[in-house]
């Protein structure tokens, strides 16, 4: 998560703010009219995993569309371009992050002793993934064009799918 992150942190907000010209209102449009869209969407996901708990699979649908996002950034080119992209991240984003915090945290819920052990636990791998992602991505920029790094962030987003899934697996 720490990889994809510092992609999305530091590399998609330079890319936008370079094909908008540097027009912020362009650029806040943008950010509102996702935002928008995201509250939605979250409220329904949540209310549609509430009901049929199905979220190991839109764990597994969301995780391949984030990944499609990326991919599909490196084509963007207009304001319109990046709204579209901006937006499919995002839920795709919110697609994945809602059904992996809700089986972290009913797996922390089992045993009420545990729950702070467990959320450390997982905070700590988190925060030096982001802060070997930051480093690594400084690094990169100077060696690699930045769409590739879109790439590196869609195969991040299965990478950490797929190991997602085995621990659950296993936890379960």
């Amino acid at each position: 998560q720490g990889l994809e992150l510092a992609i999305s942190v530091v590399l998609w907000p330079l890319v936008i703010y370079m094909l908008v010209e540097g027009n912020t209102f362009e650029v806040g449009l943008i950010a509102s009219g996702t935002t928008l869209f995201l509250i939605i969407f979250n409220f329904f996901l949540a209310r549609f995993m509430d009901k049929n708990h199905n979220h190991d699979i839109v764990l597994k649908y969301f995780t391949w569309a984030l990944s499609l996002s990326w991919m599909l950034r490196i084509f963007v080119e207009s304001a319109l371009q990046i709204f579209a992209s901006n937006l499919f991240g995002k839920i795709s984003q919110s697609g994945v992050e809602l059904p992996m915090k809700t089986i972290e945290f009913n797996i922390a819920g089992h045993d009420k002793n545990l729950i702070d052990e467990i959320t450390v636990l997982r905070e700590i791998p988190l925060n030096l993934g982001r802060i070997t992602g930051f480093i690594a991505i400084g690094i990169a920029l100077f060696y690699i064009p930045p769409q590739a790094l879109f790439v590196i962030a869609a195969v991040a987003v299965l990478c950490l799918n797929f190991i997602t899934r085995q621990r659950l697996s296993k936890v379960s």
